[in-house]
């Protein structure tokens, strides 16, 4: 049963309770030591400003810290904010190269930093230095031979640039530290059968599918290879169910989707 109030009535209608249940089970906290700052300044001003200074158009970084910053860490994150605009700014070689500069110089107080030299790798891919990006993302896999996502960038740098063997290794390694993405053997099945292993392409090809059935790509890719290969009964599993994928969504009809 429930069981009622345990406080005398004479006490709960008494002032400032007056019979409230949540002046005792949801008391209210004082405030007036909370400090309450604006994040964002939405002023609007008459006369806008004429400052054509770069650093005036910059991201305060750590702007409301209740504590002093280092240096350091205040030069990296600005270094590798502009790494990451830099990609995303439609790879802006000038950011890209200005950012490098940054990470180089960060990087001889921190040779461990796995951050630095992901993006100084991407900041050179971005200025078509591939040599350089591989030699950065090398150093990543040198401190940590499970990095996947570098492994991923080096596996597509790879096969960009028709090194297939590299591309192989690279690839292997990263499926066999996360099994679990379709996209990763489909990208392997193509360097297979680049290499002329059919077979193996095949049963990477096959597997990517049983991760993820919405490839429909690896679809495509196996009825080629079947079809190659005299198998017209798989070949044609792959095809139709390519066109009931290509019907239930108009998106896939092209074949450069």
């Amino acid at each position: 049963m429930d069981q009622g109030c345990s406080v005398p009535v004479s006490e709960r209608e008494a002032v400032p309770y007056r019979n409230r249940c949540t002046s005792c089970h949801m008391p209210s906290i004082n405030a007036a030591n909370v400090l309450h700052r604006s994040v964002a300044d939405h002023r609007i001003l008459r006369d806008p400003l004429e400052d054509d200074d770069a650093e005036a158009l910059e991201s305060i970084v750590f702007q409301f810290a209740s504590t002093p910053i280092p240096e350091f860490e205040l030069r990296r994150a600005k270094a590798l904010k502009m790494a990451q605009d830099a990609i995303e700014l439609q790879q802006d070689q000038n950011l890209a190269k200005t950012a490098a500069t940054l990470l180089k110089q960060l990087v001889e107080d921190a040779p461990e930093d796995l951050d630095l030299y992901v993006a100084m790798g991407n900041c050179a891919l971005i200025q078509n230095q591939p040599r350089e990006a591989e030699r950065y993302w090398s150093e990543v896999l040198r401190i940590n031979p499970r990095h996947e996502e570098t492994l991923l960038a080096l596996a597509v740098l790879y096969q960009d640039n028709m090194q297939m063997l590299s591309a192989e290794h690279a690839l292997k390694q990263l499926v066999a530290l996360d099994p679990w993405h379709g996209s990763n053997y489909g990208r392997l099945a193509g360097v297979l059968l680049y290499r002329g292993d059919a077979a193996h392409a095949i049963a990477a090809a096959e597997r990517g599918l049983e991760l993820n059935p919405h490839l429909w790509k690896l679809h495509e890719f196996l009825a080629k290879v079947y079809t190659n290969m005299g198998d017209r009964q798989s070949a044609e599993r792959h095809q139709n169910l390519l066109k009931r994928m290509r019907a239930a969504d108009p998106a896939n009809q092209s074949d450069n989707q």
